[in-house]
């Protein structure tokens, strides 16, 4: 996807380019006004505009920024269930390592014929409850670096 935003003057001639700094500074964007219930933008090299709802443009705005700062983006249908692949990307570890932790029972998962699948919210349980105990290690960690005077 293109990162910069072209152009034309009146005669048809490409202006130069210009870094955007923001989705919403791109002139094939219309702005969202208080009466308009969608956002329209320009299809590329074509008269046709895309209406997508405020939320969904909220979400590919944030997409879009991710990407552009060398974030990775994946997208997974909440009602379906995950794939042990899959569950690795999202957590990017191992696949064998994800096996780990489901034959450990830190993730709950069902098996579908001779394959493991997880449900995305068994998955966002595990997240937070990783998080959590980051957390509580790094708060340990910070307490001892002070106790011990090491300067951090």
């Amino acid at each position: 996807m293109n990162r910069y935003a072209t152009s034309q003057t009146k005669e048809g001639k490409p202006l130069p380019e210009k870094k955007l700094s923001s989705i919403t500074e791109n002139p094939r964007v219309r702005p969202l006004s208080s009466k308009r219930k969608h956002v329209q933008i320009k299809l590329q090299d074509k008269d046709e505009y895309l209406e997508i709802s405020p939320k969904a443009f909220s979400l590919l705005q944030k997409m879009l920024e991710l990407m552009d700062n060398g974030k990775s983006i994946t997208i997974v249908p909440t009602e379906d269930s995950l794939t042990t692949q899959q569950v690795a990307l999202i957590l990017n570890v191992s696949r064998p390592h994800v096996v780990k932790l489901l034959e450990g029972g830190e993730i709950p998962f069902k098996m579908v014929g001779a394959h493991r699948r997880i449900s995305l919210n068994d998955l966002r349980e595990y997240e937070k409850k990783i998080a959590k105990k980051r957390e509580k290690q790094l708060k340990f960690l910070t307490k001892q670096a002070q106790k011990l005077d090491l300067g951090y």
